[in-house]
């Protein structure tokens, strides 16, 4: 069985998870985790090795849910013979966390803030607050520091319609149509904010905050 995954960084209070987190996120004290109406079913939570925590979960939802149900040979409506409080664990999750690189790993990313919430939960269990966050993390940081570098101007745009109020935001900063020399144009007018970064150069603060999602391809045996 081929699985994707795609490759995360969890950061505790903004940093990096240190190793004494670790243990703790992935501890297997809790079997059974309810997110809203989303129910995870943990088979295995554990340290793998020296660098590798993993953790695989059956997933499942009560909802949507309906009193009916059609049969697709005969067309007849019937009752639902499942109740509301019974599910299906018809998803998976894959996940593991590779202490070496400093990367997790999850095989679909719209779970991605589901394990968050999790990770959050085991935090919650400690004295002092933490909070913890998943981002998308560079495929090459190299070369998306290298690509940035080379913009030397940023242009915003704002055409104002029916569609648009009169408030710019962060164009307030521009005159009203009618304070331009004393005209008062017809028609709509287009706003544009050109601003020149000649010679800029990509700060370690920026790169530290930015990600780029990357995707690898695990076979897993069954």
């Amino acid at each position: 069985m081929t699985v994707n995954f795609s490759t995360l960084q969890v950061l505790i209070d903004g940093n990096l998870v240190k190793d004494k987190y670790l243990d703790l996120l992935f501890d297997d004290s809790e079997q059974n985790y309810q997110d809203k109406d989303t129910h995870y079913f943990f088979d295995k939570i554990e340290k793998l090795t020296n660098n590798i925590y993993w953790l695989y979960a059956k997933v499942g939802c009560t909802t949507p849910y309906s009193d009916e149900v059609i049969d697709t040979e005969t067309y007849e409506s019937m009752q639902n013979p499942r109740e509301i409080n019974l599910l299906e664990p018809n998803k998976q999750l894959f996940c593991f966390y590779d202490n070496k690189t400093k990367l997790l790993f999850v095989n679909d990313l719209r779970l991605k803030s589901k394990v968050e919430n999790f990770f959050q939960r085991k935090l919650n269990s400690l004295e002092k607050r933490h909070t913890v966050s998943i981002s998308n993390v560079f495929s090459n940081p190299e070369k998306f520091a290298e690509t940035l570098s080379l913009v030397n101007q940023v242009k915003f745009k704002y055409r104002e319609d029916l569609f648009n109020t009169e408030k710019l935001g962060v164009l307030d900063m521009l005159p009203q149509p009618s304070q331009l020399l004393g005209l008062k144009p017809h028609q709509n007018v287009d706003y544009e904010l050109n601003i020149q970064m000649k010679e800029a150069t990509v700060t370690k603060e920026f790169l530290e905050m930015s990600y780029a999602e990357e995707t690898v391809q695990l076979n897993l045996v069954n």
